[in-house]
Order: C-alpha cells, then sequence, then structure tokens
C-alpha cells in the first residue's frame, strides 16, 4: 500500500471518529427525561368560595422527585366547568410548608385564549447575584402554596371539579449560535395530574335585611326602600327576586328602580 492511500484511510477513520463523537454528544443533549408522577394534594382554593368575588387564591402541590431549578415551570390547564377570571399577570406569594424560605420565586403568565397559567421559577428577591442564581433549586419532595392574587371566581355556583391539569416542564434553552438553530430541554419532568378545584357556593345574606315604607300609614303610594347586604357578587343580567307577603302589598308590573351601594 502506498503512503498516499494510507493516509487517506488515517484521514476517513479520523473523520468516522468524529462524526461518531459528535453524534454521541447530540444523542446525550436530547437525551429524553422520564416523566414523573405528581402525587400529593393539589389544589386551588379560594381565599373567598363565593361567586364573583376578586381576591387570592391557593394552589397547592407537591413536588416529585426531581429538582426545580430556575427556568423551569408549572403549567396550570384550567378547568371547563365555571369561568374563572384571571389577570394576565397575577401577583403571586411562595411559601414552603415545613422547609426554611424558598430560594426560588414565580413569575406568571396567563393565556385566556388557552385557559391556561404558566408559572416560571425566577430567583426569590433575596438573591442578587446572577451567577449564583443558575445553581438554585428547589428540591424534591416540597410542599409548594403558591398565592395568586387578583383571581376571580365564577359569577354562580359552582360544585368541585378535578378536569384542571398540572404539568412540570423543564427550562428550554434555544441555542442561536448554531446552525440551524437548536434546542434543549422543553421536556416534561412531571405531569399531567389532576388538580381539584374547590366548590364556589351561593353567598350568604347579612346583617340588615330589611323592606321599609317611607309612608307607614294605610293604603299610601310612595317609596319602599329594601336594604340587604350580599358576600357574593351580583353578576351582569343578575337577579334580586323578593318575595313579598301575600296580602296588603300593591305593586306595579315595572315600579321605578333608584340603586345606592354601600361598601362594607
Amino acid at each position: 500500500m502506498s503512503p498516499s492511500s494510507t493516509a487517506h484511510s488515517h484521514d476517513d477513520e479520523e473523520e468516522e471518529d468524529l462524526a461518531r463523537g459528535a453524534t454521541l454528544k447530540l444523542a446525550q443533549r436530547h437525551h429524553k427525561t422520564q416523566a414523573s408522577s405528581i402525587t400529593g394534594p393539589r389544589t386551588w382554593i379560594p381565599q373567598v368560595p363565593r361567586p364573583g368575588v376578586t381576591g387570592k387564591v391557593q394552589l397547592v402541590f407537591a413536588l416529585p422527585d426531581a429538582r426545580m431549578c430556575v427556568g423551569d415551570q408549572v403549567i396550570l390547564n384550567m378547568p371547563s366547568l365555571g369561568n374563572w377570571t384571571l389577570p394576565t399577570s397575577p401577583n403571586i406569594t411562595l411559601e414552603l410548608r415545613d422547609a426554611p424560605p424558598a430560594q426560588l420565586s414565580f413569575s406568571a403568565q396567563y393565556c385566556p385564549q388557552l385557559q391556561c397559567l404558566t408559572l416560571t421559577a425566577i430567583p426569590a428577591p433575596s438573591i442578587s447575584s446572577c451567577s449564583e442564581s443558575e445553581s438554585l433549586s428547589l428540591e424534591p419532595g416540597m410542599t409548594l402554596c403558591i398565592w395568586l392574587s387578583g383571581i376571580t371566581t365564577p359569577a354562580c355556583a359552582t360544585p368541585a371539579c378535578a378536569d384542571a391539569s398540572l404539568s412540570l416542564v423543564e427550562r428550554l434553552v434555544v441555542r442561536k449560535s448554531t446552525v440551524p438553530i437548536s434546542t434543549r430541554g422543553g421536556q416534561i419532568l412531571a405531569g399531567p395530574a389532576p388538580v381539584t378545584f374547590s366548590k364556589i357556593t351561593p353567598g350568604s345574606l347579612s346583617g340588615k335585611c330589611t323592606w321599609t315604607a317611607r309612608h307607614l300609614e294605610p293604603g299610601v303610594s310612595g317609596h319602599v326602600c329594601l336594604e340587604f347586604c350580599t358576600h357574593g357578587a351580583i353578576p351582569p343580567h343578575g337577579q334580586i327576586r323578593v318575595e313579598l307577603p301575600q296580602e296588603g302589598w300593591v305593586l306595579p308590573s315595572n315600579p321605578d328602580v333608584e340603586l345606592q351601594v354601600n361598601m362594607y
């Protein structure tokens, strides 16, 4: 064999080794993650479970046997039953049960078209160093209590349901320096798992519930004041139904109404 042919064979072998090495690295970079199961409680509980009330909601779930790092996401698909109203970017407070203060917090983004709430893990406000944030995480098995503000409950009483789902998704990294552009991550770490939304019960009437006539003499036509306090909202096109005694009061078919609202 001539020296030139020997050199060519060595070059071919080196190219094959490089190709195999590149393929192996690519396979390692894009390895498939086996999704874990989310066990323990998974609940969505409003602070005031009455119709049409805007306030705080507590989302509770436990992390599976996988750490949650900066950039990882919690994706909650809202239930089909009931019409919950969320702001585009709800304010969030994170609490950990039986654990020290969290190193991470969350930012929230809600898509009303998809009825999907995305929570992205970010460094806690107490973390100032960017290099330090790369090593932050929430450990497996932690129970997270996430408070979201500005959430409005459905406009009417709604039974409890469990057709919402929760998933944990790995951080997606996009590398624009490669040709073609490559991505890494974005795989499901855990889930999807059902989440129980607590029932919304009818609001109660409290305080004074009175029907007072302006003129107290018998047989006199005039104004009447109906006063009551409700713990649930009255939605657009909602109704206030008053059943009067069978005898004694005479009302026109369409009486004029003047509304006065006092906030307590």
